[in-house]
């Protein structure tokens, strides 16, 4: 069996294992995205232990071979955060996923992850869903992102990006996250992914989990200062990404 051939049918072995754990795990996990909201986001909810283990099972699936530093500069849920992280492939969403465990937390997504049937139940109920070109729509979703973060003790996740990229660099950030960072009054943790676009990267049908070690390197945490324009601190972060990526 030649290489392409390999990492062919290990890929379709990966996609078979995501498609029974990702059902078995919606179904489980919907009659509890379906309580009110402030049960919906607390640490009570059985939801977050049983997102943590379904994306574990995913990326053991995935046949990754992962390594975490500066683990100890993730927040507790006693300190509730903005967690923001570089975009690069589908697997970044499980990586952090596992990685923020069974805290409270909810995303900042695109509206086509709410297209995908039964799936798009939990997400619906599960993340907040902003529609970059109508300013109207982001409005809204900003005042519901504020009023979410202001109850019970959760986390905030992003991709500051947007989207993803396959090249491995770093790119510009949307200015929100300085906006949330100032409104909360919360600490942002950077996370930086590497790795994930030579394995699995965008519009790619094939997995291959030996392309690269995947690193998730931990910053610590950002605080937006009084005097600080949202602009410079949008920056100060972004230079973190930029600089620790050509350092690791």
């Amino acid at each position: 069996m030649n290489f392409t051939m390999f990492k062919f049918t290990k890929t379709l072995i990966t996609f078979f294992l995501w498609g029974i754990i990702s059902l078995f795990f919606t179904l489980i996990c919907i009659p509890f995205v379906l309580l009110p909201e402030k049960i919906r986001f607390s640490k009570s909810n059985p939801f977050f232990f049983l997102g943590y283990i379904w994306n574990k099972l995913l990326i053991l699936s995935s046949f990754l071979k992962i390594k975490v530093i500066n683990q100890e500069n993730l927040p507790s849920i006693k300190t509730p955060s903005i967690i923001i992280a570089n975009h690069c492939s589908a697997l970044d969403i499980f990586l952090l996923e596992a990685l923020i465990g069974n805290q409270p937390h909810f995303w900042i997504s695109k509206d086509t992850y709410a297209k995908i049937p039964l799936f798009n139940i939990i997400v619906k109920r599960m993340h907040i869903f902003v529609k970059r070109d109508d300013s109207i729509h982001s409005a809204k979703a900003f005042v519901k992102i504020l009023q979410l973060m202001k109850t019970n003790s959760k986390h905030l996740l992003l991709f500051p990006e947007g989207k993803r990229f396959n090249d491995g660099k770093i790119h510009d950030f949307m200015p929100g996250v300085s906006l949330f960072a100032k409104k909360l009054n919360l600490p942002v943790i950077p996370i930086l992914i590497k790795g994930t676009n030579k394995i699995f990267p965008k519009k790619s049908f094939l997995i291959d989990s030996t392309a690269s070690e995947v690193k998730l390197i931990v910053g610590k945490p950002f605080y937006y200062k009084n005097e600080s324009k949202e602009e410079d601190f949008v920056f100060t972060m972004q230079e973190w990404f930029t600089q620790t990526l050509d350092s690791v």
